[in-house]
Order: C-alpha cells, then sequence, then structure tokens
C-alpha cells in the first residue's frame, strides 16, 4: 500500500478576507503611484492603470498577473453571497499577492535577481580562436564578451563561431585555426548580428528580462558597473538565466 498522500486531496490554508482585502489596497496604491510617476494622469481605475502601463512599458507585461485578483477582489465587493463562509482566499493566494506587490514596491536591480556564480572571462580580439576553444573544452562557458580597453566591444558565442565557420566555408576563405583571431570572426559583416546588449549594473532585472522577448537574436545582455562608457564588465545574463528564473511573462 502506498503511504505517499495525495497532493490533490490536501486543502489549502485559508486566509481571511481582510489579508486579501489589506495586500490589494496596497497593490492598488503602488500601481497608482506608478502610474501617476510615469504616466501623468490623474486618478484612474486600478484594472485600467495596470493596462496603461503595460502598455507603456512592456517590461511590465508581468502586471497581467494581477487581473485575476482584481477580479477576485470586485466580485468580493459586488457579490455578497462570496463572503465568508461562502467563500475565504487561500493563504498561497495571499503569498502571490504580496509577491507582486514586493515586486512593483521594490523592484531588483539585474545583479539581484540574476546572480553572477563565477567571474566573467572576457577576451580581446587580438586572442587566438584556438585557445578559447581549448578553455572552454569541458567547461560551461558559451558567451564571451569581447573588450578593448576595458570597453565591451562584440560578443564570441557558439553561435557566432558557427556562422563565421560557415561563411569561411561557403566563401573558401582560409579558415586555419591556428592563425585565426577573435577580430577575424566579429568583424565579418555577413555574421554580424545584434547579438547582445550592454547594460548598466543598476539597471532593473524586469527590463534586461524584456530585452530577450524585443530582440529576437539576442543572445546576452553584459552588466557593466559604467553604462555610460560600457566598459568593467562585471556580469552577463543569458536566455537561459532568464528562462531559469521565470523572469519573461
Amino acid at each position: 500500500m502506498n503511504s505517499t498522500k495525495d497532493q490533490s486531496n490536501v486543502s489549502p490554508v485559508p486566509g481571511t478576507w481582510d489579508e486579501f482585502l489589506g495586500v490589494m489596497k496596497r497593490l492598488e496604491t503602488v500601481v497608482g503611484l506608478t502610474h501617476r510617476r510615469r504616466l501623468a494622469n490623474g486618478n484612474v481605475p486600478f484594472r485600467q492603470s495596470v493596462r496603461e502601463l503595460i502598455q507603456a512599458d512592456r517590461s511590465l507585461s508581468w502586471l497581467e498577473q494581477l487581473y485575476p485578483f482584481i477580479d477576485i477582489r470586485n466580485a468580493y465587493a459586488h457579490n455578497p453571497a462570496l463572503h465568508p463562509p461562502a467563500l475565504i482566499p487561500s493563504l498561497e493566494l495571499i503569498n502571490e499577492a504580496w509577491a507582486l506587490y514586493e515586486r512593483l514596491h521594490n523592484p531588483k536591480k539585474v545583479l539581484d535577481r540574476f546572480k553572477q556564480d563565477a567571474k566573467v572571462v572576457v577576451i580581446r580580439p587580438e586572442t587566438k580562436l584556438m585557445a578559447v576553444l581549448k578553455f572552454i573544452n569541458g567547461k560551461d562557458f558559451s558567451q564571451f564578451p569581447v573588450v578593448v580597453d576595458n570597453k565591451v566591444v562584440g560578443l564570441l558565442t557558439e553561435k557566432t563561431i558557427s556562422r563565421w565557420l560557415a561563411a569561411a566555408v561557403t566563401t573558401k576563405e582560409s579558415t586555419e585555426l591556428s592563425r585565426t583571431t577573435i577580430n577575424d570572426i566579429i568583424r565579418l559583416q555577413s555574421i554580424a548580428t545584434d547579438n547582445y546588449r550592454v547594460v548598466g549594473q543598476k539597471e532593473l532585472a524586469d527590463s534586461v528580462a524584456r530585452l530577450f522577448v524585443d530582440v529576437i537574436s539576442l543572445e546576452a545582455v553584459i552588466i557593466v558597473r559604467d553604462a555610460q562608457s560600457q566598459s568593467g564588465v562585471c556580469g552577463i545574463v543569458t536566455t537561459w538565466d532568464v528562462m531559469n528564473t521565470g523572469s519573461v511573462q
């Protein structure tokens, strides 16, 4: 006999309507403040504020998660039949609402959400391709910011190497790996793609995550200490990082 409990039969832990309505009030307030600050509009209904914020800034598309919560609140307010004991919000539902509140009220910076487990390895244009290939053999590295005088000038990835090889074979260009430099790969206009962006370390995590939706060819976002000069690499965010953190809605 299997003694494992059937999780589907476990009743959710109940919360209270006071708790749910309290966090919804906080959400409505912070959404309203954000709406007025960004769009300079007067007071507008909760749902309309959410919709207009998303339209103005697609990095806030995750706010669509608020719609069901707004519907529940409105249903409770206008339908006495839902009042206790007929219906009680679960503690899980209330905690989800609190998480959305925190995400908007205290938005994380890019390095806060996308933790950097290891120092980013940067390379120079004159670095030999063979040296990079030997380095990545058996290691979990696939993106390398290319820097000159500490400033980002390119991004070497497995895809850029593959495109370079394909272009070289197609054009019958010499592909002697022992002499090939990183500059030989990233300089070719035929394979130059919009595969990276550079942002400062204070950039919001949601804005960075949204870039991977808006720029189809994006492979990585390089984080730097000085956004203006695009120098001082201190982190890198990849498509895998964004998907692993559930940052894109």
